[in-house]
């Protein structure tokens, strides 16, 4: 009897995993577009932008701080902004960690000061759209390049 129901446990585990196998998407890691310019140096990657002529990255992976070795991505990135010195128009399209919970206002980057936007979103390909989300991102996105405009005019 103890082999009886040693084989039936065994049965259901390995019915278990085939069932997660077939669950489990194929990428683990989000997929989204890639690319950065200054000033356009890649047109491309600005707004309206042009997905037919950019990176478009799968299954993104990316460093973690503190760690070894490169992670899945859960969510796509995109930065907009004027730097504060040198008036430098900086567009990022990339693959992160966490989320940035899309901020608008003045923000570092690398030695900069930077006046715009830092938009993040969580599916395939969502850094590639002038919104990155249902609601209240898209109107976060025009008032960001508003701000942008604003501030560049009063400069």
């Amino acid at each position: 009897m103890n082999i009886m129901v040693s084989m039936t446990t065994s049965s259901v585990i390995s019915l278990f995993l085939i069932i997660f196998a077939i669950q489990v998407p194929e990428g683990l890691a989000i997929n989204c577009y890639t690319c950065s310019s200054r000033n356009g140096t890649d047109p491309d990657c600005h707004d309206p932008f042009n997905p037919a002529n950019s990176t478009y990255t799968e299954n993104c992976m990316v460093p973690k701080e503190g760690h070894v070795g490169w992670f899945p991505a859960n969510f796509c990135l995109k930065v907009i902004g004027m730097t504060g010195i040198s008036n430098v128009e900086l567009v990022i399209r990339a693959c992160v960690l966490e989320t940035m919970h899309n901020q608008c206002g003045q923000f570092k980057y690398e030695d900069d000061t930077l006046h715009g936007c830092v938009l993040t979103c969580d599916y395939d390909a969502c850094n590639g759209k002038p919104h990155l989300s249902p609601g209240g991102d898209f109107l976060q996105f025009h008032l960001a390049a508003l701000v942008i405009i604003v501030w560049k005019w009063k400069s």
